[in-house]
């Protein structure tokens, strides 16, 4: 019998999802099991991985970890070095490590982790790239949530943020994915601000610094980083620049490198907010166990989904309600 089992799934996406850079209608995910945990690589073709590189981890890991709960540590090292660079495939087997360990101990994962049990998970809701008439239409589908987050970066933004205000009083952040130059960031920056919106992820390449260094001097709002913060030197690299950072387990590489990021982030004074992919419960159960440490909470992957395939988490007046049960404490339907 294998040691890891995997499954690769698609899940579907209830709209299109655009962003400024590209649009899927499905994204395709894989489920690993090891022991009695379970994990989720949403792979992303942005950074470079493929389906067949990350079974090419999996593989490489297969037989070679320990089930005894307390090798966490050194499984995670292991994994770590096979992975090569793979992160969703190290956040997968890592997930999958955690929730074991923490279910043979009988423990939450969020205990297991040394955190806080996190109190109320509020989530913002994603609203992808559309007409601002069907933007609009979704943040009035997206009414209980306290906050939107409204992709922009292309041509109309400041159309779309208007009618989405005119039907909503919630806190809008709006997320270019890296689709403006300097010069149209801090013009649209500016308007932005009359719309009430409390700040601007990614707005620039992700590698500009040159851009983002003047925009830190220009800008009428916060600006956060997401695509250009993978590791802790490139978080370093942002000190003093933005305002804070956008972690996610699946580009980090999973829970622990996401956590040791949390916690030089807040050294140099930026603040955090977990955020994660399309992704489905597995992977938002994950996030919600960590979320005891982030500012923000964009866990809404798996609601942009029409076929999740696993369930446990319970969404209450636009906050995530963690599982009872020990580890993830997720189940498959």
């Amino acid at each position: 019998m294998k040691q890891l089992e995997w499954e690769s799934f698609p899940l579907k996406l209830k709209y299109p999802f655009r962003i400024s850079r590209s649009v899927i209608e499905e994204r395709k995910t894989i489920f690993v099991r090891f022991g009695q945990g379970v994990g989720e690589a949403s792979y992303s073709a942005y950074y470079g991985e493929t389906r067949e590189k990350v079974l090419a981890v999996f593989e490489q890991a297969e037989g070679k970890l320990s089930e005894n709960p307390y090798a966490f540590e050194k499984n995670r090292r292991l994994v770590e070095e096979l992975a090569g660079g793979v992160k969703s495939a190290q956040a997968a087997l890592e997930m999958a490590l955690l929730d074991h360990s923490a279910r043979s101990l009988g423990r939450p994962l969020y205990a297991f982790l040394g955190l806080s049990k996190p109190a109320a998970i509020k989530t913002s809701m994603t609203i992808a790239l559309a007409s601002p008439e069907e933007m609009a239409a979704r943040a009035k589908e997206a009414s209980e949530f306290s906050a939107l987050k409204l992709k922009v970066g292309v041509e109309g933004d400041l159309e779309r943020v208007e009618t989405v205000r005119r039907v909503s009083t919630q806190a809008i952040r709006v997320d270019a994915n890296g689709g403006w130059k300097l010069d149209e960031a801090v013009e649209k920056i500016k308007e932005l601000k009359k719309l009430g919106v409390e700040f601007v992820e990614q707005p620039l390449a992700k590698d500009d610094f040159e851009g983002y260094r003047q925009l830190s001097r220009q800008a009428a709002l916060p600006v956060w980083v997401d695509e250009s913060a993978i590791t802790a030197e490139d978080l370093k690299k942002f000190k003093g620049l933005v305002a804070g950072v956008v972690l996610k387990i699946q580009k980090m590489g999973g829970i622990k490198p996401a956590l040791e990021a949390a916690y030089l982030a807040r050294g140099m004074g930026m603040g955090v907010m977990l955020g994660c992919m399309v992704e489905s419960t597995v992977g938002i159960a994950a996030g919600c166990h960590f979320a005891s440490v982030c500012d923000y909470i964009d866990l809404d992957g798996n609601l942009l989904v029409t076929n999740d395939p696993y369930e446990g988490l319970v969404l209450s007046a636009g906050s995530w309600q963690l599982p009872t049960g020990f580890g993830l404490g997720v189940s498959r339907k």
